[in-house]
């Protein structure tokens, strides 16, 4: 991340983060994020309740440092996790593992929309050259 988006200082990061081990290792990376000077933001998908030991270890660690993420349980939470997606610099997506195996449902589900919606939208508007970011990256 340094290498792609340096100088990390001062960026705003937005993880959004499972309640498994991967989401476990999106509070990893906010800690580490947060040490570098980006200001951090993190939403953990079901809330911190009865998480597994890891990802509960890991969340003890980021609240100690007072980066507390915020729970997404309910449709009403959306509206403010859209906000956040857009005005960050960056967003990591640590929702699901590459051991995912069934069909995305319910909460989870609804945040990868809202995440997809803005990115998409990001993607399509013109920038300061009239052409889309996807014209620009091709």
């Amino acid at each position: 991340m340094e290498r792609k988006f340096k100088p990390l200082y001062g960026k705003k990061a937005l993880i959004i983060c499972g309640r498994g081990n991967n989401g476990g290792e999106g509070l990893v990376i906010a800690r580490h994020l947060f040490l570098q000077g980006v200001q951090v933001k993190s939403y953990l998908i079901g809330g911190q309740d009865g998480l597994k030991a890891e990802p509960a270890a890991n969340l003890d660690r980021v609240k100690r440092m007072g980066l507390s993420p915020r729970g997404i349980k309910e449709d009403h939470d959306l509206q403010e996790l859209k906000e956040e997606v857009e005005s960050v610099d960056f967003l990591i997506d640590d929702i699901f593992g590459m051991g995912l195996n069934d069909e995305v449902r319910g909460i989870a589900q609804r945040v990868i929309e809202v995440i997809n919606d803005v990115v998409y939208k990001k993607r399509a508007e013109p920038a300061h050259g009239g052409q889309t970011t996807a014209q620009r990256t091709e």
